[in-house]
């Protein structure tokens, strides 16, 4: 899976059509995973609708799928701006905020566990985003980056 995001990362700083806007790129990205997924759902359980789910399923269905939009949004413009690094970032963001909401929204009760592992993944950021600066200062600079 971490591959797999890289990989992605850089396809889509790189290799995206300079003539394409975030929104028509996040949508072109959507319905290409919809057409990838839909043959597969019909072959392994049938073509099944969700018309009969009650109504706090697909309360959250819509939520999901408005926080896959912004995701997606967010991930192809800071991608498009700053890069593969930067969008990689997003990825802290969105574990984080998941831990967050089940907080604010269901009163969840993080352990001590989560609270670590949301310190370590904050302080990861930090020393990348710190290493990054250094690293830029000594391109700007002319000084070779030290390995």
């Amino acid at each position: 899976v971490p591959i797999s995001v890289g990989g992605n990362n850089l396809i889509l700083a790189y290799l995206r059509p300079p003539e394409a806007s975030t929104p028509a790129l996040a949508c072109g990205l959507q319905l290409a995973a919809a057409a990838i997924v839909f043959p597969i759902m019909v072959a392994t359980e049938g073509l099944s609708g969700f018309w009969h789910l009650p109504d706090a399923a697909l309360g959250a269905l819509a939520w999901a799928t408005a926080s896959q939009v912004v995701t997606f949004l967010v991930v192809l413009e800071v991608a498009r701006r700053a890069g593969p690094i930067h969008a990689a970032q997003i990825n802290y963001v969105i574990v984080a905020a998941g831990f967050l909401w089940a907080f604010a929204l269901f009163n969840e009760r993080l352990s001590a566990w989560i609270w670590c592992a949301l310190g370590a993944m904050m302080a990861g950021l930090a020393l990348a985003h710190a290493g990054m600066e250094q690293a830029q200062r000594e391109a700007a600079q002319g000084t070779p980056t030290r390995r």
